[in-house]
């Protein structure tokens, strides 16, 4: 349980403490604008790699997937996205 909570933590950011390298390259404008506060960022070490988890399952987990298997869909995409780490 300690480990989960040091990787949790070495995982997050928040916005007081990322420095301008951090908020030019990581911070989109976009989510600055609708930051009122309290919001976590993902930490530099790991921003490419939950970008690219977030775009893996993006593109395996679908609107179409929900329209055409709507009682199944979360089941089905979650097994896509678990049988591609294996």
């Amino acid at each position: 349980e300690n480990e989960c909570k040091q990787l949790l933590s070495a995982m997050c950011l928040r916005e007081e403490d990322a420095d301008d390298e951090y908020l030019a390259n990581y911070y989109d404008t976009n989510m600055s604008m609708l930051n009122h506060g309290g919001l976590t960022l993902v930490s530099r070490h790991f921003f490419n790699w939950g970008k690219s988890t977030m775009q893996y399952i993006r593109d395996a987990f679908t609107v179409d997937d929900i329209q055409q298997a709507p009682k199944n869909c979360f089941k089905n995409g979650k097994k896509r996205v678990l049988q591609s780490i294996s």
